[in-house]
């Protein structure tokens, strides 16, 4: 809900209880105590704390996130999605690193991939995730940047980053970084539109 409507509704809620408040008091005071009335001003005192306590854009922007984090821990592997020389979307599961704070993802590949050559191309990437568990999804959109510098390489290695499947490390380790720009999700307590489906959104800076 828009802010802006928001503390509308909250200041005529607040002009209608203070005016049912001062009909309460005068009442009183000449001895015609309205039990309903007051009865009714206790309810309002009580519903408008919960209209005032919506969340705010950045708030739920922030619960969203959260939510969103509850189903990619909740995940075992991740899908990658690029886009061909063609322009047609290829799709494969990968190990990918947990998102850090800013929701930045980063992958292990071999260079000889074809993802790698993929996003030297078109480097705009999704990153989607799916929990059975939790009945909920996350897409994950950004741009995608190929990291080779050695000292990176070396730092990020991982134990299943074996031997095995970079036998010339780290010549054969592409990492690949992406920045997110934006996040969608059918989530814990954030199960999309009812008629369209569009789920929620939360766009990056």
């Amino acid at each position: 809900m828009p802010q802006s409507f928001n503390n509308h509704k909250i200041h005529k809620w607040s002009i209608w209880r203070a005016a049912l408040m001062v009909k309460h008091r005068r009442e009183f005071k000449h001895n015609r105590f309205n039990p309903l009335l007051g009865l009714l001003i206790g309810c309002l005192s009580l519903s408008l704390p919960a209209i005032a306590s919506e969340p705010s854009g950045a708030s739920k922007s922030e619960t969203v996130l959260k939510s969103a984090r509850q189903v990619v821990e909740d995940t075992a592997f991740a899908t990658l999605i690029t886009i061909d020389q063609a322009g047609q979307p290829k799709a494969r599961t990968v190990d990918a690193f947990a998102p850090d704070a800013d929701w930045v993802v980063w992958i292990a590949t071999r260079a000889s991939s074809r993802k790698v050559a993929e996003i030297t191309q078109t480097p705009q990437v999704t990153v989607h995730y799916y929990s059975d568990g939790l009945k909920s999804y996350v897409s994950l959109m950004g741009a995608a940047s190929l990291v080779s510098d050695l000292a990176t390489k070396r730092s990020m290695r991982r134990l299943q980053d074996s031997k095995k499947l970079y036998p010339n490390f780290p010549d054969d380790y592409q990492l690949i970084r992406i920045q997110p720009t934006r996040l969608e999700g059918v989530l814990p307590g954030f199960r999309g539109h009812p008629s369209t489906w569009e789920p929620i959104g939360v766009n990056f800076p």
